[in-house]
């Protein structure tokens, strides 16, 4: 076999296999020029495995760095063979994007300025418009076999960074910086301690019922006035002494407060 230094050769070619039994990112590559086009001749199981170049941003090395996947049945590469002419080492160093037909292209459509995700603002509580308005060839995509997506868009006046999920869930960043998220059910775990700090009004609505619970002390302070309105019925059961303390001179009673109706006895609290 010849060193690479010795005979240099270049190849593009089409895949057809990525099913690599080592999982190493190989796949089988037909080279124009190289390989007939007829299957009888050549199957797709006598092509040899072509290796891919991974950035230098991957490790590439002991799990770490970024899967060397992505190539699909049908991509074009590029590359060289490690053994020269004898052609049984072939090297993918890239693949080449194109377009097919009239019909079809090989670059995301989000990342060509065509806005392709119908997105519904809840507007209960005002959440704003799609902020899509990326450009060829400021939005830098991501785009899965599947569907999933990640956008890093430097459209200028409209820079955003985008995950989509193919469900529909997205997490988005707008170009001021407002982050608006969308999922469908939803879990958060905290192992430690957990503040949130928000320094404007807060709102939160829920169509449901809501529970809290806490196991420790729960306390509450309000700087200002702080209203409660209950359009139902209210259950209260207190487990041991209420205390209440009222600054002097201040009235705390109103002036005519109705009478309990006997028929509502205390004893029917319910339980949380």
């Amino acid at each position: 076999m010849k060193n690479l230094g010795e005979e240099f050769v270049w190849w593009y070619g089409v895949v057809e296999d990525r099913a690599d039994p080592l999982e190493l990112g190989r796949v089988r590559v037909r080279c124009y020029g190289w390989h007939t086009d007829n299957l009888s001749e050549l199957p797709t199981a006598d092509l040899p495995w072509a290796q891919p170049i991974q950035p230098i941003t991957s490790s590439a090395s002991n799990e770490v760095g970024r899967s060397p996947t992505g190539i699909q049945i049908g991509s074009w590469v590029v590359g060289f063979f490690a053994d020269g002419k004898e052609a049984q080492k072939p090297v993918i160093m890239g693949t080449i994007a194109g377009i097919p037909d009239a019909k079809t292209h090989d670059v995301d459509s989000r990342a060509r300025g065509i806005n392709n995700i119908t997105k519904t603002p809840d507007s209960t509580i005002n959440e704003p418009a799609d902020p899509y308005a990326g450009k060829y060839p400021t939005n830098h995509t991501y785009k899965s076999e599947s569907g999933h997506l990640i956008e890093i868009d430097d459209t200028e006046n409209a820079e955003r960074i985008h995950v989509y999920h193919k469900s529909g869930t997205f997490i988005e960043i707008h170009k001021n910086g407002d982050i608006v998220t969308q999922h469908k059910n939803g879990w958060r775990s905290v192992t430690g301690n957990d503040q949130i700090h928000v320094t404007g009004n807060m709102n939160l609505i829920v169509d449901g019922d809501l529970n809290l619970k806490v196991s420790g002390n729960y306390y509450r302070t309000v700087a200002k006035e702080s209203h409660i309105r209950f359009d139902g019925d209210k259950w209260e059961h207190i487990g041991a002494d209420t205390y209440s303390r009222h600054d002097e001179g201040t009235d705390h009673s109103c002036p005519d407060d109705p009478s309990r109706p006997s028929a509502n006895k205390c004893e029917n609290v319910k339980e949380a």
